[in-house]
């Protein structure tokens, strides 16, 4: 969904709302309000939410942000997990996956064959889920230290507020749900959760080769400091 901030208050727009810092700023499926409007960004909001409709409430986005969205979830294995963990540097040699590491004070990396852990060995290491903030029965692709090479090393957990963090592009995201058994994590906006005026309203694109967006999540842009 498209969020529009200092937007020409000479204007009218179907849905608008006030920040302290943003101005006027409105919302929109499209980007019709983008010549009123001098910038935007986008979230992510669930399909049933619907911007367009003359009921619409900031009310409601704010209740539909707190109940967060979903994305699919498509990683297959572990490339660089053992690797990872070392603090090396996964790459490949032709077709041949390697794991490179600093080895002299001069700064000459070495890269090696990456030892791949076996079926048995990353059972034995990580079969047994782990408990994060309020989030519990954790497995792949999430982790937390100590637990480094159970994990794609783009997922690692803050625990420390009480539930699950999770930062994608600079941005802190709390897991609300994880089903194994259909791949999908729905995920909230730490920013927006309790606040629809942030000082700093960021743009977040998801690696959608890792998260694409679930079918019953749409974006929405939120338009600001809008004129009429």
């Amino acid at each position: 969904l498209n969020v529009l901030y200092h937007c020409d208050p000479k204007h009218s727009y179907r849905s608008s709302n006030t920040c302290p810092d943003l101005g006027i700023f409105s919302m929109s499926q499209t980007l019709d309000y983008q010549n009123s409007c001098q910038d935007s960004f986008t979230i992510n909001v669930p399909a049933s939410f619907v911007p367009e409709e003359k009921e619409l409430s900031f009310t409601h986005l704010e209740s539909a942000l707190r109940k967060g969205f979903e994305v699919r979830l498509v990683i297959d294995e572990i490339p660089c997990q053992e690797c990872s963990s070392y603090r090396g540097i996964c790459g490949f040699d032709g077709t041949t996956q390697v794991c490179c590491n600093v080895t002299s004070p001069s700064g000459e990396v070495s890269c090696v064959p990456q030892h791949q852990p076996t079926v048995d060995e990353l059972h034995r290491r990580c079969s047994k889920p782990f408990s994060c903030g309020d989030q519990e029965d954790l497995y792949y692709p999430f982790w937390i230290p100590g637990r480094e090479v159970c994990g794609h090393p783009d997922f690692k957990l803050d625990c420390s507020e009480g539930y699950a963090q999770l930062n994608i592009a600079s941005v802190n995201f709390i897991i609300l749900h994880m089903n194994y058994k259909h791949r999908i994590i729905r995920l909230a906006r730490l920013d927006y959760i309790s606040d629809l005026c942030p000082l700093k309203p960021v743009n977040v694109q998801l690696i959608e080769s890792v998260l694409p967006i679930a079918v019953d999540t749409e974006l929405l842009t939120l338009y600001y400091d809008c004129q009429f």
